[in-house]
């Protein structure tokens, strides 16, 4: 996914992604969802309401293939959104 960087974990079945900035996790999970894809937003994670550029998704159940599908379809939502926010971003 562009622009989206990664955690590399050790061990586990979890992996934290972190937005561009502007993206929101939180409001962009109804989008995901007609997508068919799914994951937590990243202000679950917080009490302080940090986390809104940051997104949780689980690798461990899907099969290999279906991970690929998803990670394309999130791949898209993120890139609509980085879309609409590079055409509507006031210069």
């Amino acid at each position: 996914m562009p622009r989206v960087q990664t955690t590399r974990p050790n061990g586990g079945f979890f992996l934290w992604l972190t937005l561009p900035e502007g993206l929101n996790s939180k409001e962009m999970l109804p989008l995901a969802v007609t997508e068919l894809v799914a994951y937590t937003p990243g202000t679950a994670f917080y009490g302080d309401g940090r986390g809104a550029n940051n997104i949780r998704v689980c690798y461990s159940h899907p099969t290999a293939e279906n991970v690929k599908v998803g990670i394309k379809r999130l791949s898209n939502v993120v890139n609509l959104q980085l879309d609409l926010l590079d055409t509507f971003r006031a210069e």
